[in-house]
């Protein structure tokens, strides 16, 4: 009996131990903010790839607009509910932020998919949005 009592006991030991090495100083679940900031970022990411593509050759120009259209209605609202929400950085963080996601959210209501027009600047705007979104969220 002495001998399964002091097995219950270390298991009971490692178990602690092995939950206290599992934990994180992180909270498990996002905030609002980071939610959203990150679920905008990955359309941004999704634009910019769409639109190389579309000048890549890879995707016809009515998939595209198709996508593009769809990220943009995605989006639309986020500048406007992002720096509401909780978990949001001060304000003028969130300003700084807004106005970057709001270059990139225009650019989505007017997407150059043709060769005669600067697309390159417009992937550039969903990359420079894409990134400061994430960085927001971490």
């Amino acid at each position: 009996m002495q001998f399964s009592i002091e097995l219950v006991r270390r298991g009971l030991v490692l178990g602690v131990l092995a939950c206290a090495a599992c934990s994180s100083a992180r909270p498990i679940t996002q905030t609002p903010f980071a939610q959203q900031a990150a679920d905008a970022a990955s359309v941004m990411s999704a634009a910019g790839q769409t639109l190389r593509f579309v000048h890549g050759g890879q995707l016809t120009v009515e998939y595209g607009q198709s996508a593009l259209f769809n990220y943009g209605e995605q989006v639309s609202d986020v500048p406007s509910e992002l720096a509401q929400l909780s978990g949001a950085p001060d304000p003028e963080t969130a300003n700084q932020l807004t106005g970057l996601l709001q270059q990139a959210v225009n650019d989505l209501g007017a997407p150059c998919l043709r060769d005669d027009c600067d697309w390159s600047t417009q992937v550039s705007h969903f990359d420079v949005a894409r990134d400061a979104l994430l960085e927001a969220a971490e």
